[in-house]
């Protein structure tokens, strides 16, 4: 819950207030039985986006191992996905970056949050 209001405040260009609530979001820690693990990692990474690319590329590629360990591989490919724009605003030019997550075998499932 604290991952999604942060990230409307986001949306809202809030960034103070969505920096608070994602700094409590990952004080509490990511529900088991939430429907998006990757939501909390996905708003931080815009916040740190918005002033530097690179330190969010770098805090959403180290979470991936983190979302696939929620079982999740939904949210590990949308966070990698998720990557590969920030990398690319950053100017980051690595192969890896695009490379699926370990657990991923389907081209359908690694690709579909790209669009």
């Amino acid at each position: 819950m604290l991952g999604a209001a942060a990230f409307a405040a986001v949306g809202r260009g809030d960034l103070s207030v969505a920096e608070e609530l994602i700094d409590e979001a990952f004080r509490s820690g990511v529900p088991a039985d939430a429907p998006e693990h990757s939501m909390a990692h996905t708003t931080k990474a815009v916040i740190l986006a918005a002033t530097d690319s690179t330190i969010a590329c770098d805090f959403l590629d180290d979470a991936i191992d983190e979302l696939v360990s929620f079982a999740d591989e939904y949210s590990a490919i949308s966070a990698r996905a998720i990557v590969g724009l920030f990398a690319g605003l950053a100017g980051v030019t690595n192969e890896g970056v695009a490379r699926p997550t370990s657990r991923c075998t389907s081209p359908t499932d690694f690709a579909t949050p790209r669009y």
